[in-house]
């Protein structure tokens, strides 16, 4: 398949340079290349960047008239894009971070109501979704907004244990 000369050279180099190593099965395969020009399209078809803008914006504003009605939100981060984050706190004016067991009640009540968000500390994460829509951004915010008023209240229609 080669010449002999080329073949020598792999065989008697001691250095490592000559050393061809195992490749992936996707490595340069232009099956692999097709799929990753075609994800590429895909991703730049539905405008994304455009509709993260609109999401996030829709996101952040719900979030934001959430925190104005509920004291157990500290803080509203975000209106950049999807990625938004509500810092829960004890204590309004001291900014006090709320105790674990609350935020895994809301966390339990979230995932109960099917509402997407991860929790991190006292913190309470959106997750970027690209091809979240109008209607499951207010579903965010909105469902978000029932699980606080659950756990502000301590009164949940789920089962929720700490």
């Amino acid at each position: 398949m080669i010449a002999q000369e080329i073949a020598e050279t792999f065989k008697t180099n001691t250095s490592g340079g000559a050393a061809i190593g195992p490749g992936y099965t996707y490595s340069g395969h232009p099956v692999g290349a097709a799929a990753a020009i075609a994800c590429l399209k895909e991703t730049q078809r539905p405008d994304v960047k455009t509709n993260a803008g609109l999401r996030g914006e829709q996101l952040f504003k719900g979030l934001w008239r959430l925190g104005e009605k509920y004291d157990l939100i500290g803080e509203v981060r975000g209106g950049h894009g999807l990625g938004c984050v509500l810092e829960l706190v004890s204590d309004q004016t001291q900014k006090t971070p709320i105790d674990k067991q609350t935020i895994q009640r809301l966390q339990t009540a979230a995932y109960k109501g099917s509402v997407m968000l991860r929790v991190s500390g006292p913190n309470v994460i959106f997750p970027p979704d690209h091809r979240r829509g109008r209607y499951s951004t207010d579903f965010a915010s909105s469902g978000s907004g029932i699980c606080v008023a659950l756990i502000k209240s301590r009164r949940s229609p789920w089962p929720i244990r700490a």
